[in-house]
């Protein structure tokens, strides 16, 4: 399984006409080529639209499959959050850029459940 590194995003309530620039591992996000400015930090735009707008700078270890999990990332035990999503994509670790940082992890890295 890889290992994916999120860097703070957006996640609106309504569609703005945003404009897809890629999708994203997990179905049915994209990523939109506008991007929106908050306390002088600019955030990606993340797609589709959520009950409830969020801004998101930080994110736990979690994993996008249908179980809790302890994934072993160079050696170290880690409990993980699961996300539950459909059946029709690979399962993808995600891990904010913040805590990859302090924890050594790269993305693109190799996890073993």
């Amino acid at each position: 399984m890889i290992i994916e590194v999120s860097k703070p995003h957006f996640h609106p309530s309504k569609d703005n006409n945003y404009t897809k620039k890629r999708d994203l591992s997990v179905p049915p996000h994209w990523v939109a080529n506008e991007r929106i400015e908050k306390d002088g930090k600019s955030y990606a735009i993340i797609m589709p639209p959520r009950n409830e707008e969020l801004f998101e700078d930080r994110q736990a270890l979690h994993i996008h499959i249908p179980a809790y999990v302890t994934l072993t990332i160079k050696g170290k035990e880690y409990k993980a959050k699961v996300k539950v999503h459909d059946e029709s994509f690979s399962p993808v670790v995600h891990i904010d850029s913040v805590e990859a940082e302090l924890l050594g992890i790269k993305g693109g890295e190799e996890v073993n459940l």
